[in-house]
């Protein structure tokens, strides 16, 4: 209709315009476009120059046109009814397929207000944060909350999992999804629910989307209930989000824990599960994720800006030749007053390259006094060790001098370990040192064992606790006593020795650790 009104009044405009330039006064040119149209005519035709002529012609053909199609499109609306509930459907219709980058929330019943309120979160950080280039903005909302308009993004990270295998392609994601937590946390927000399905690809660019779930700042909470049963995706989600307290206390370092879960995601294509990391293969994208996703937040890095320094060493790394970098690393290490960054730095390579026997054999067990940093991260320091352990039958076959080495080296962590009242990681480090003694039978490390394990004394016998094997150190013990001649008749035979020697743990489940030799 609108249409036809706009068409027909162009061709009264352009028709009165015309016979102006033609040299008629404005009441003639009107009279005459309006008698043209209407297929009537006029008198003084010969007054008309040939140009004048043709301009008629052409002006009466046209205008025929324009009112028979006028006329169809009145007898439309009329016929479909287009003027009742059924017109203004089929205009309401109309309108929703042309819309772009809208969402619509039909009705407002129970669940439509769940959704409005949830976007009502989101709006918050969303306008704020609008301008962010890697924030999905919130681009209008009705006053009372009732609907928010964001735009409609072309994919999520899901869509482009193939691409994302390509460490360049996944740097640039996670450097978007850093730059939109950082400036959230500027505003001491927390997003906790960081994940595949809220990264999405807008203008060849990624956000951040989905705020609903936000941890505000004090004082600023709007859904108390919001964390009574936690928060956050499952398997993505920090294990500190499931508990009820911990997750309105959650920290930057909840957000990097996803973060590092959706690395390991795109570098493996499995779905992570809960308070379990999703570790990539070896390489540097593996260390950054064993950092991220440590279980404890405290061992994570604690802000976004630790996070991308991490990043950006380990990637920057990963250009130098490992063993250059293990050397440099390692020399770093034992050179006094050069802190805890070095030695980290190897321990987190070592851990995640398991299978490298150059690295644990030439370089790890040069490591001074490895103790300390072990004790700081027992789930990395397990791994180490059993890594260790593992090279006992490396090929070429080890030097003796190599062989001493390890087992020492292994002999100095299970004593700094013993002080710690970590039975596991003691029971890795002794079973570790004993698969080497097995293996190798090398006299000067099971002397130092041997004359290591018969200094302790624990409490087991006489305070009443409970006792548990140590693995695997009978054997080193009486192959030590037999080349030493404490079999029976000799001096050492007859010192005074309990059922074993008895290692007490403080601060263990179990009061003390006993040997059986």
């Amino acid at each position: 209709m609108l249409l036809a009104a706009f068409a027909l009044l162009a061709l009264l405009v352009a028709g009165v315009g015309g016979y102006a330039l033609l040299g008629f006064s404005l009441p003639d040119a009107v009279y005459m476009t309006v008698m043209t149209l209407t297929t009537e005519g006029f008198s003084g035709a010969d007054r008309l120059t040939e140009a004048g002529k043709l301009f008629t012609a052409a002006l009466a053909v046209v205008g025929v046109a324009v009112f028979v199609a006028a006329l169809g499109l009145i007898g439309t609306a009329l016929v479909e009814g287009r003027f009742g509930p059924a017109g203004r459907k089929r205009r309401m219709q109309h309108r929703i397929d042309t819309l772009r980058d809208h969402f619509i929330v039909c009705a407002y019943g129970r669940v439509g207000q769940a959704v409005a309120r949830e976007f009502e979160a989101e709006g918050v950080p969303g306008r704020r944060l609008g301008s962010h280039p890697h924030v999905m903005p919130v681009l209008d909302a009705a006053a009372d909350h009732r609907w928010f308009i964001m735009p409609l993004a072309e994919a999520t990270a899901e869509d482009r999992w193939v691409e994302l295998h390509d460490p360049t392609q996944l740097g640039v994601l996670v450097d978007a999804v850093a730059s939109a937590l950082a400036a959230a946390h500027e505003y001491d927000w927390v997003h906790r629910d960081v994940k595949p399905s809220n990264i999405l690809l807008l203008n060849w660019s990624w956000r951040l989307a989905d705020w609903g779930l936000v941890r505000r700042p004090r004082g600023e909470t709007t859904n108390p209930d919001r964390t009574r049963f936690g928060v956050g995706s499952p398997g993505f989600a920090a294990p500190e989000l499931s508990n009820p307290t911990r997750a309105h206390d959650a920290g930057p370092a909840s957000d990097i824990y996803g973060l590092g879960q959706v690395i390991g995601w795109a570098l493996t294509g499995e779905e992570p599960h809960a308070n379990i990391p999703l570790l990539p293969p070896p390489g540097p994208w593996r260390h950054i994720v064993q950092q991220a996703t440590q279980l404890n937040p405290g061992h994570r890095p604690q802000n976004i800006a630790a996070f991308l320094a991490l990043v950006e060493r380990e990637t920057a790394a990963s250009r130098e030749l490992p063993a250059v970098r293990a050397q440099r690393l390692l020399a770093e290490a034992n050179t006094k007053g050069s802190g805890q960054r070095p030695v980290e730095e190897l321990l987190d390579m070592a851990a995640a390259n398991p299978a490298d026997t150059h690295l644990y054999l030439e370089v790890l067990s040069e490591l001074n006094s490895p103790g300390p940093a072990l004790r700081r991260n027992p789930r990395r320091a397990a791994a180490v060790l059993q890594a260790m352990g593992s090279h006992r039958h490396a090929d070429p076959w080890p030097s003796f001098a190599t062989i001493d080495r390890v087992m020492l080296w292994l002999l100095e962590a299970a004593r700094a370990i013993g002080n710690t009242g970590d039975l596991g990681l003691l029971s890795e480090a002794t079973t570790a040192l004993c698969s080497w003694d097995e293996a190798h039978d090398q006299w000067t490390p099971q002397d130092a064992t041997a004359k290591w394990l018969r200094t302790l004394r624990g409490t087991a016998a006489a305070g009443g606790g409970r006792a548990a094997p140590l693995p695997g150190i009978g054997p080193p013990l009486r192959r030590a006593d037999r080349r030493h001649g404490r079999g029976p008749g000799s001096p050492l035979h007859h010192l005074p020795r309990r059922p074993g020697p008895e290692l007490s743990v403080p601060g263990s489940r179990h009061g003390s650790v006993t040997t059986h030799c």
